[in-house]
């Protein structure tokens, strides 16, 4: 299997301890990630692109938001309070 492949399936089955699983990939790069697909869709429209590609490059990280939150979801160490962060988390990421 292909590092890429290792890395999403690590996560998706657990076996990334549940910390760096919420505040480095969720919280700290998922949310950098997020942050410059906004800044980069202002810039985009900013240009005058149309706004179906600003659109586009907003919403581009939502598939990995999504996968990220249903990690820590079915993360086995995952309490009440993470999986509602997570949660909260995705949908704040829709916005920003």
């Amino acid at each position: 299997m292909n590092v890429a492949g290792e890395f999403l399936q690590s996560r998706w089955q657990g076996h990334v301890p549940l910390p760096r699983l919420f505040w480095r990939d969720m919280l700290g790069v998922g949310t950098l990630i997020n942050v410059l697909a906004s800044f980069l869709a202002l810039m985009v429209a900013a240009q005058g692109a149309t706004s179906s590609a600003a659109v586009a490059l907003h919403f581009a990280p939502a598939p990995w938001n999504v996968f990220l939150a249903w990690c820590v979801m079915r993360h086995p160490g995952a309490g009440s309070t993470r999986r509602f962060l997570a949660l909260a988390w995705a949908g704040l990421m829709m916005i920003v």
